[in-house]
């Protein structure tokens, strides 16, 4: 199998890593929010991700390292 440069992701640039430390943040606000609190998870899911349908809850924990490339949409 042979790659070319544009197969690899650069993880070390400063966006990149701007963008990781975001995620984590962001991923932490919501491990710690109440359960109850929809409101706030989901404000925290919509900052987090790509994109979310309504209604939709995503249990912790949950990790991920960039999370806009995330789209949920309950069916």
């Amino acid at each position: 199998m042979y790659y070319e440069s544009s197969d690899f992701l650069e993880t070390a640039d400063s966006d990149t890593l701007k963008q990781i430390a975001r995620t984590r943040e962001l991923t932490r606000k919501y491990y710690f929010s109440d359960y109850r609190d929809t409101e706030k998870r989901t404000s925290i899911l919509r900052e987090l991700l790509g994109g979310i349908g309504e209604n939709v809850a995503i249990d912790t924990p949950f990790h991920c390292d960039y999370g806009k490339n995330i789209f949920w949409e309950m069916m």
